[in-house]
């Protein structure tokens, strides 16, 4: 899977899963970046979840 076909993958399913991410694209030489902040256990676990499903 290519980087973005992936980076679009994780933003959908996150997504999917009410979570929200800062869509930052391509930063210093990284291909498809994104900026997750998570403050509690159940977030942090949902997620990981969230996550696990595409990658």
């Amino acid at each position: 899977m290519e980087t973005y076909d992936k980076y679009n993958a994780i933003l959908k399913e996150l997504e999917k899963g009410g979570i929200v991410v800062k869509k930052i694209g391509d930063i210093q030489g990284y291909k498809g970046c994104i900026r997750v902040t998570v403050g509690t256990k159940v977030m942090n676990d949902k997620f990981i979840k969230s996550i696990e499903k595409v990658v």
